[in-house]
């Protein structure tokens, strides 16, 4: 910091004052909007300007004063520097200023002062000692008198240009290259080129460039260290000096080459970018825009963005005039766009748009992102969110949201829907045996026939696992969800052919209807699903409407689903045994084992009840183990008590029969009950053969190989082809009972039993009639050559003890025709059972 101040003690006539300066430039005139206001009308209204430069030598500041302004006008009476006229002086201490021949002023450096002392210092100066100046030297100057008043040509040359003020670097040489004269500036910016002149980069070829250029003037660039200069050399003849005006142009490089960085980045910028003025008409496009729309290079230059649009014109002129709206409130938008590429293919960007003004024009810069496939991926994960990805069809959410829509739109316009619950008949057995990936085929072919069975306004959803959901939105009556309920049965019939297995598949429906079944999504799904359950109870592969007593019952079967888990840990199963008895021999040729539950509040439970309820839910599998377990036990025991060697029956369950051990299973209870296999007789419905006919073959075969006798149960009630019992190596066929209970002497119900027993014998089978209760139906069997039979005639299931006596004491020929007193002993003990079961 310096530690003087430039002074200036002005006397004029209104008194004396003191200007400090420390700016770098001073105008001084009797104007008032000069820096310094001399008070005279002598004095002109720019008189003389004062500015700082800094001392090329030591670094320090000193201030020049020439005459008139920067602009080249002189003052009309001069100024007088030290008793002399000039036009331009370097200040010194004491130096002597008298403008337009009134006003005396004195230069002083000082120290630093306060105003105070500068006050009182500017008393103390003498302008009696200014030296007398002459009144020529205060006349206006003129054409005539100019050409006495001027220096030497170079003199004038160097201060027209005023290069000492300059903040640029001028440097003049001449034709030797010695230098003749530098501004301060320029030894400020090189203080080495006094020594290193011809060596320096600014003087080194100027001479030979010059020579080169053939002429008096040319520009040229230059880089010393990490600056960059722009030379302009200028020859002056008349002088024969070379005269160096240099300009830093290191900034303007600098931002050159960002520009050039961000019109490379623009060129390579992934985002497509256009600019197009207020009209719409695109003047710029960079490489990824072109690209995205499949045109060369500056082929839309000119065009309207319109052509750019696949929305139809009038939607171009709407979103157009939108986004000006936008752009207008807030110089910003963005939004997507559906765009057509040259050759016609259509795709979806995301766009940002902002507004540019250059001058008074105003353009729009939009920078686009090709979205397409993004839009693909979100749309999947909008679907994925409300469709089942195996099936393809709505899932849970998406049938709830329909749901409630439709439950609107039928409470506004009162009219009647539906809803619907299907569930996959004995699907676990099947997902386990074969495996997942047939599971989950069977589930997506069941899905498409199920769809081909609806109306265009239905919807069928995947509920979850194997079970649906449907929804019919507008029914005139219920018969209209009967229709469709049976159409589904009825398309589930054909087998299902995956993977060289031919699968027969049914479901069962629950059907609950609006407003009566419920007003509500959860009410009428509630109920839909009781009446599903119901319709399992009854046999599956058919449907049934919700009827309000089915709650009471839904509450029953659930409560009795609870009791049942605790049921065989608890000892509540029993195995009562009925004799299946050849009428032409007399023997009792096998006990069928049957599964009872006595439950010690609820006494003996239907079979009929709990059995479903164990299939479903999977207690079947421990419960058919145990079973077969104690039956076999049973058997061996009377084998040891002395009881002639008989077979004992077991049922086999669907869930049992698809179990991936079953034949390991079996023989591992035969060795731990040393039961020999050929005293077993295992019982499986042909329902239950057909859900897997390949791998049912083969475990079939396992056994039969093991010497387990087999029976296909329940013969004539299922759908499977006759064709089949050739392929399985049975070696009973039991009627089902149903065949057997309305037996008359009557042609019609004589010829499918007939037709039974005669195919039973030509494929070398055992055909046991089961559900014999009367004498007549015996009758009637023993005329069709029917020798085997089962039923209360012969005796009632009895418990293990009552089994064992009747083994005792069973003579056939107390049955046989004839002995009125033993049938009646019989069918009282029949009544009794039943009245036990009510």
């Amino acid at each position: 910091m310096e530690q003087f101040c430039h002074v200036l003690v002005i006397e004029d006539p209104k008194g004396r004052r003191t200007v400090s300066f420390e700016a770098s430039t001073y105008s001084i005139g009797r104007e008032r909007s000069n820096s310094v206001v001399l008070n005279s009308r002598l004095i002109s209204r720019h008189h003389a300007t004062l500015f700082r430069v800094k001392n090329p030598v030591n670094g320090d500041y000193l201030y020049w004063i020439i005459d008139g302004d920067l602009q080249g006008n002189l003052s009309t009476n001069g100024l007088v520097v030290n008793g002399r006229r000039c036009f331009a002086h370097e200040l010194k201490h004491e130096d002597m200023i008298i403008f337009g021949g009134i006003i005396k002023a004195s230069y002083r450096i000082v120290p630093k002062l306060s105003k105070a002392e500068l006050l009182n210092y500017g008393k103390q100066v003498d302008f009696s000692t200014f030296p007398a100046c002459s009144s020529t030297l205060f006349q206006p100057i003129s054409a005539s008198n100019l050409k006495v008043a001027k220096l030497s040509e170079s003199a004038l040359v160097r201060l027209a240009s005023f290069p000492e003020l300059l903040p640029n670097p001028i440097v003049e040489i001449n034709l030797s290259g010695t230098i003749t004269y530098i501004n301060p500036a320029a030894l400020i910016k090189f203080p080495d080129i006094q020594e290193a002149t011809k060596q320096h980069p600014l003087i080194g070829d100027l001479i030979a460039k010059l020579q080169k250029s053939k002429g008096k003037v040319f520009v040229r660039e230059l880089q010393i260290g990490s600056e960059v200069f722009e030379q302009y050399v200028h020859y002056i003849a008349e002088n024969e000096l070379i005269r160096s005006y240099v300009f830093d142009i290191t900034e303007r490089k600098g931002a050159e080459e960002v520009l050039k960085t961000q019109a490379l980045v623009l060129e390579s910028m992934a985002e497509g970018v256009n600019v197009s003025d207020e009209n719409g008409i695109i003047f710029f496009t960079n490489p990824a825009f072109e690209a995205m729309f499949g045109y060369e290079r500056g082929e839309l230059i000119g065009k309207p963005v319109s052509i750019l649009s696949a929305h139809p014109p009038e939607d171009n002129t709407q979103i157009y005039g939108d986004f000006v709206e936008q752009l207008q409130a807030q110089s910003s938008g963005f939004g997507e766009f559906f765009n057509r590429r040259k050759d016609g293919s259509l795709f979806t960007t995301y766009a940002r748009i902002s507004t540019l003004e250059i001058g008074d024009k105003k353009y729009w810069v939009c920078v686009q992102e090709d979205i397409t496939e993004r839009k693909a991926a979100e749309a999947m994960i909008q679907y994925q969110a409300f469709h089942d990805l195996l099936t393809g069809l709505p899932n849970r959410t998406l049938f709830n949201k329909k749901l409630l829509q439709a439950l609107a739109d039928a409470r506004y316009r009162q009219y009647s829907l539906a809803v619907m619950f299907i569930d996959m008949d004995r699907f676990k057995t099947i997902n386990d045996t074969l495996g997942h990936a047939v599971g989950d085929r069977l589930l997506q072919l069941f899905a498409e026939r199920m769809a081909n069975c609806l109306r265009d306004n239905d919807t069928v959803a995947r509920w979850g696992g194997d079970e649906f959901t449907l929804l019919l939105p507008h029914i005139n009556d219920p018969k209209d969800a009967a229709k469709i309920a049976q159409r589904i049965l009825d398309a589930l019939k054909p087998a299902f052919s995956l993977e060289g297995h031919q699968l027969h598949m049914s479901s069962s429906i629950g059907i609950a209807l609006y407003p009566q079944d419920g007003e509500d999504p959860e009410t009428l799904l509630r109920n839909a699903d009781i009446s599903l359950y119901r319709a399992k109870e009854q046999g599956r592969n058919n449907y049934r409407f919700y009827v309000p007593a089915m709650n009471s019952q839904a509450c029953e079967l659930l409560t009795l689903e609870n009791r049942l888990h605790h049921a065989l840990r608890q000892g509540e199963f029993v195995i009562y045994y009925q004799p299946q008895v050849n009428i032409k021999t007399g023997e009792i040729i096998a006990m069928e084992a049957l599964l009872r539950w006595n439950h010690p509040t609820l006494g003996l439970v239907s079979p009929k009840k709990f059995i479903p309820l164990a299939e479903e839910n999977g207690l079947i599998i421990p419960i058919g183990e145990w079973v077969l377990r104690t039956a076999c036990a049973q058997n061996k025991a009377w084998q040891k008590a002395g009881f002639s060697p008989l077979r004992v029956a077991v049922n086999l369950s669907a869930r049992q029969f698809q179990q991936p051990n079953l034949v390991a299973m079996v023989r591992q209870v035969l060795a731990e009950t040393g039961l020999s296999p050929h005293f077993l007789e295992l019982e499986i419905t042909e329902s239950t053969i057909m859900q897997n006919v390949d791998k049912g073959r083969e475990w079939v075969r396992d056994l039969y190989a093991m010497g387990v006798h087999i029976s296909m149960d329940d013969f004539g009630t299922g759908y499977s082809s006759l064709g089949y019992l050739k392929k399985f190596p049975f070696h009973t066929l039991k009627i089902d009972q149903s065949f057997v209970r309305d037996l008359r002497d009557e042609p019609q119900d004589t010829a499918i039993i007939s037709a039974v027993i005669a195919l039973g014998r030509g494929l070398n089978l055992r055909v046991v009639a089961e559900g014999v209760e009367t004498h007549q139906q015996m009758e009637l069997l023993q005329s069709l050559q029917c020798e085997e039979m089962q039923g209360y005639w012969f005796s009632m299931p009895l418990e293990v003890d009552d089994a064992t006596n009747f083994l005792n004491n069973y003579r056939m020929k107390s049955k046989l025709p004839g002995h009125g007193d033993n049938k009646k002993k019989s069918e009282n003990a029949a009544c009794q059972y039943l009245n036990c079961c009510a």
